[in-house]
């Protein structure tokens, strides 16, 4: 679990009153090749939670945090459609791929396009922390049959287990769409988890 207290300790240092507890689903560790990999999920103060897979490579950090939700009764009007910002690793950069490439003029991504500003200050914030976001993924999929948006929102972040602008960067995104879809976002119950850390007690 040393990895579970290190990641819940950082969580109090670098979101403070954003985050609740941190929630471990599964542990693994490859003694040979010096890999601690944690699976489980972050559950914040407004009562939504997100994913994250870290990662302890010869004690090098990272982590994939992730969010998932839905949006009853509303229509997306295509498909899926995905959008991703990413760095070039060459520089620091800001890129807003779409794809499928029909899907560039929906309603959506206009609306994306018109109010990206928040979430690029967010991409580019130097707050305290360890760690760099090097790709953000918003995907959304359509659910005809039950009538709803499915939405999955995706950061990497390298050399850091978690920083305060990867989170404000899922629920800005999450403000964005509520605000398209005239709607709050709601998620199904998260997986039971082998042990709980509430961060305020670090």
């Amino acid at each position: 679990m040393e990895l579970a207290v290190e990641l819940a300790k950082t969580c109090k240092e670098t979101l403070g009153s954003l985050v609740d507890s941190v929630s471990v689903v599964e542990l693994k560790e490859n003694v040979l090749y010096r890999v601690l990999t944690l699976n489980g999920y972050i559950t914040l103060s407004n009562g939504l939670y997100a994913n994250i897979l870290a990662m302890s490579i010869s004690n090098r950090k990272s982590s994939l945090i992730g969010f998932e939700g839905v949006f009853k009764d509303r229509e997306l009007k295509a498909p899926e459609v995905q959008i991703v910002y990413v760095d070039t690793f060459l520089w620091t950069t800001w890129k807003f791929r779409v794809s499928p490439k029909d899907a560039r003029k929906s309603p959506l991504i206009l609306f994306m396009r018109e109010h990206e500003e928040p979430l690029k200050r967010e991409y580019f914030k130097q707050d305290l922390g360890e760690g760099k976001i090097y790709y953000f993924r918003i995907y959304l999929s359509e659910d005809s049959e039950f009538r709803r948006v499915n939405v999955k929102i995706n950061i990497w972040l390298k050399n850091g287990l978690i920083r305060k602008n990867a989170i404000d960067l899922i629920l800005k995104t999450i403000g964005l769409l509520e605000t398209y879809f005239m709607k709050k976002i709601s998620q199904e119950k998260p997986p039971e988890p082998l042990k709980t850390f509430n961060v305020k007690s670090f």
